[in-house]
């Protein structure tokens, strides 16, 4: 839209118009005759002898003001191009503005197009979300309740240990295991260590406790072969415990094969390998010293379902009372063991580290960006892509 010159505009454009103007000389500055050919005849004079610089309209002025001059200060040719204002940033923060521009330039296009078409995008986003939904319909698909497969990662060693468990134990039992070894170390065919697994293994048969307004004891919560208690240990193989009073007695009782190192009780032979563990043999086979002992054992199952998840509380409880038998210990050894609630116990610990992990990394990333979201905001573009790297 044409301007309109007020009086006062016109007035003062009036005084001052260039009678021709400058043309460029051959080698690329302003011909010295034309350099300052501008006529201010009818420019006022101050009283400093100086003109006042007014623009007449009347003498295409609009050529003058639409035109752009090679001007070079000294009446030579300027060079071939003007000097760039150097770019100061450095490559990184160059890197960084072009990042910063695209991802913003990415998505106002996506913002863009979603304002311009919102019933498509909406469409689109329920169709798709339709289409994932699919699955739930799928024959025999059942809802995973089972909380060491929804929360603990598949690479912890309790699940690799649950794992060999049950391919070898399988669901319907629930195992329990103690390694006993000699306190401070050396040889386990010891009188002593075997009457510290004999006092062991009578606090385990007379474990009891109350459930639903009954006493449970330790043959209630076994798991029964035929009529005894599923239960293995090497002092099985000695009718009394006069019988293992020496150290002679243990070992001809360990070496005198499946006739010899047997459950009495039961008359099945006990596994050497399973009883006793870092067995040293001499030239013929025979065992001269051990450095563990093993109590095995199982134990029924007793699983209800509890909002949908199977559960086995009377087999936890039961399984409590022998954790704190173990944990009260025998003097004269040291015992590592483990049951089967000790899986949920080392699941809630795995999850425990995980999820502090995982708070402390949102604790981190939130205070990480409130403090460099500022800095972005304030303009520093640097910080944007190492925010991307690190966020």
């Amino acid at each position: 839209m044409p301007q309109t010159l007020t009086p006062r505009s016109q007035s003062r454009a009036s005084d001052y118009h260039p009678t021709q103007l400058p043309s460029p000389h051959p080698d690329g500055g302003i011909h010295p005759q034309t350099a300052a050919s501008f006529n201010r005849g009818d420019a006022p004079t101050r009283a400093d002898g100086t003109t006042s610089n007014r623009i007449n309209p009347a003498s295409g002025v609009t050529a003058v003001m639409s035109t752009t001059v090679d001007v070079s200060m000294d009446g030579k040719a300027p060079s071939a191009g003007m000097k760039a204002v150097p770019d100061e940033r450095s490559m990184f923060e160059r890197f960084a503005d072009n990042v910063n521009g695209a991802l913003t330039g990415a998505f106002f296009r996506l913002g863009y197009s979603v304002a311009k078409n919102p019933y498509k995008y909406a469409l689109s986003s329920f169709i798709v979300c339709l289409l994932l939904t699919v699955g739930i319909f799928a024959p025999g698909l059942t809802n995973e309740n089972r909380s060491d497969k929804l929360w603990v990662p598949s690479d912890t060693q309790a699940q690799d240990d649950n794992k060999y468990v049950s391919s070898h134990y399988g669901a319907e039992a629930r195992f329990g295991e103690i390694i006993v070894k000699k306190a401070g170390g050396g040889d386990v065919l010891d009188p002593a260590v075997f009457a510290a697994v004999k006092t062991l293994v009578d606090g385990i048969e007379a474990t009891s406790m109350q459930w639903g307004g009954d006493t449970i004891g330790w043959e209630d919560q076994c798991l029964k072969i035929g009529t005894a208690c599923s239960i293995s240990h090497p002092v099985q193989a000695f009718a009394a415990a006069a019988d293992f009073d020496t150290r002679d007695e243990i070992v001809a009782v360990v070496n005198g094969g499946a006739s010899a190192y047997k459950n009495l009780a039961t008359g099945q032979p006990l596994n050497l390998d399973g009883t006793i563990g870092g067995a040293v043999k001499d030239t013929d086979g025979k065992v001269t010293s051990a450095s563990a002992l093993r109590i095995g054992f199982l134990t029924k199952v007793h699983q209800t379902v509890v909002d949908g998840e199977e559960i086995d509380e009377r087999g936890d409880e039961f399984e409590q009372k022998l954790l704190d038998l173990f944990q009260a210990g025998v003097p004269g050894v040291e015992l590592t063991f483990i049951l089967q609630r000790s899986f949920g116990d080392e699941f809630g610990a795995a999850i425990t580290v995980r999820l502090f992990l995982v708070i402390f990394g949102y604790f981190g990333y939130f205070g990480y960006f409130g403090y460099f979201g500022y800095r972005i905001r304030m303009g520093n573009s640097t910080d944007v892509v190492f925010f991307l790297f690190t966020g």
